[in-house]
C-alpha cells in the first residue's frame, strides 16, 4: 500500500511514524471515495440521460439524483 497507492519511496516509508502513514492512509481512502462517488453519478447522469430520451410524454423526467442517492450511499458505505 505505502508504495503503491501512497506513493511512498523506501526511505520515506522507513522514516514515517505510524501516524504519518495513518493520515496518508485516511487521505488516500477519502480521495477515493470521492472518485468512487463521482463515477457512481457520472453513470446515473448518463442512465437518466437514456431514461429522459425514451420516456413516454405523460412520465415524469428524472434526474441523476433519482438513480444514485449520495447521501444513502455514504451512510451505507459507513457500514461496511
Amino acid at each position: 500500500m505505502a508504495f503503491g497507492p501512497l506513493k511512498m519511496n523506501h526511505d520515506e516509508f522507513w522514516n514515517s511514524t505510524l501516524r504519518q502513514i495513518d493520515e496518508r492512509m485516511k487521505a488516500y481512502l477519502k480521495t477515493r471515495q470521492q472518485e468512487i462517488e463521482d463515477t457512481y453519478y457520472q453513470n446515473a447522469w448518463v442512465l437518466a440521460q437514456q431514461y429522459n430520451m425514451k420516456r413516454g410524454k405523460s412520465a415524469k423526467a428524472l434526474t441523476a439524483d433519482d438513480f444514485f442517492n449520495v447521501e444513502e450511499y455514504r451512510k451505507t458505505a459507513q457500514e461496511r
